[in-house]
């Protein structure tokens, strides 16, 4: 008599199969923004043989590099970096820096250049020639004027792109204003029609505007944010301040960011220190899901943050707007860019209007209401 055919073969192959897939899913929500991060590295950096780019801590994306054609995004209101030039490259370039302040100045190898064309204040047009081999390129500010000084902030736009024109007059109106920044949902899915659809309707501020994404933006393929803005995670002294910009959009923050983050806190300890995360680390109210996933990370977190003296902390994602307190810092939800806005707050759409004064610290936030 046969024996019975044991399937226990193919069950522990299932088994090992299912266990498998199990660990894949896992890794992914331990670590969702890991693929961001890996992004974050590759900003700035461009090779195409003939010719290539290299931004330091990726303070400019790379729009375009062709034979004799650069197109950098400014990402922080100064960078450093080289470009370098075979020997077969055309010694005659086009450079087009965007998103640059208006008084910006542009040196190739320490040489101050004129723009030979401004599009749009914020867009500037050089053509340069260039010998083969690498060539320190630098963005840097013109002096400051006087020791006050102010900034903007507004998130949170979605759907609401046709309705832009408005708030950006009302940012034209604001005097003395030295950049944007915004906490993220600047588009409804994160893609890259979006992305050139805002660019070009925020082409008419005389400002630059520095970002980190919202959960929107995470609707498409990531690779749309960094080619577009850069860094998702980034920070950069301006006047003695830092500006540090973190990566909430999954919900957490990837470990990797967190040691980046040690250093940004570091860097900017003596000085006054503005940080930028799309989702609130806690909910203002505390009946909604509009906070970090884990309270223990945010715990976490706001230890991190108080230990070393951050001055202000500003969120999106809560379509509306709160001022409140967090482990003793000054922090605000600004998310009235215009999707969906909260009813009956008595706000609508929104921006703030942040005033700082050296060596005082933040002296007043303003809301200018849009509706």
């Amino acid at each position: 008599m046969s024996r019975p055919t044991s399937n226990a073969a193919p069950r522990l192959a299932r088994r090992a199969a299912v266990a498998a897939a199990v660990a894949l899913l896992l890794a992914g929500c331990l670590r969702p923004a890991e693929e961001q991060v890996e992004l974050d590295l590759s900003v700035g950096q461009r090779d195409v043989g003939i010719a290539a780019i290299a931004i330091a801590e990726g303070r400019a994306a790379v729009h375009r590099l062709l034979d004799g054609d650069a197109v950098l995004w400014a990402a922080a209101p100064a960078f450093e970096g080289t470009l370098t030039l075979d020997p077969a490259a055309d010694d005659a370039w086009t450079v087009t820096l965007r998103n640059i302040r208006p008084d910006a100045v542009f040196e190739v190898d320490g040489v101050p250049q004129t723009p030979a064309e401004r599009p749009v204040p914020t867009e500037a047009v050089y053509t340069l020639t260039l010998d083969p081999g690498a060539h320190a390129i630098r963005l840097r500010p013109a002096p400051p004027a006087g020791d006050r000084w102010r900034f903007a902030v507004l998130s949170d736009i979605q759907d609401a792109i046709d309705r832009a024109p408005d708030i950006i007059r009302l940012l034209e109106a604001q005097p003395d204003l030295d950049f944007l920044i915004s906490a993220g949902d600047l588009t409804e899915q994160g893609g890259a029609d979006e992305y050139r659809r805002y660019q070009e309707a925020f082409r008419a501020l005389s400002i630059p505007y520095y970002a980190t994404p919202g959960n929107h933006e995470r609707g498409d393929e990531a690779a749309n944010w960094t080619r577009s803005f850069g860094r998702a995670n980034h920070s950069f002294p301006w006047r003695g301040a830092r500006f540090s910009f973190v990566d909430s959009s999954f919900g957490t923050i990837d470990p990797t960011v967190y040691g980046w983050l040690d250093d940004w806190l570091a860097a900017g300890r003596d000085g006054i220190h503005v940080i930028t995360t799309h989702i609130p680390i806690m909910d203002p109210e505390g009946t909604r899901g509009g906070q970090l996933r884990s309270r223990n990370e945010a715990a976490k977190l706001l230890v991190r943050l108080a230990r070393r003296d951050v001055d202000l902390t500003l969120f999106g994602h809560v379509h509306s707007y709160y001022a409140f307190s967090l482990a003793g810092i000054p922090s605000y939800v600004s998310g009235g860019g215009g999707a969906l806005p909260e009813r009956l707050d008595g706000i609508g759409r929104h921006f703030l209007v942040v005033d700082v004064q050296d060596g005082v610290g933040v002296t007043a936030v303003g809301v200018v209401r849009v509706d």
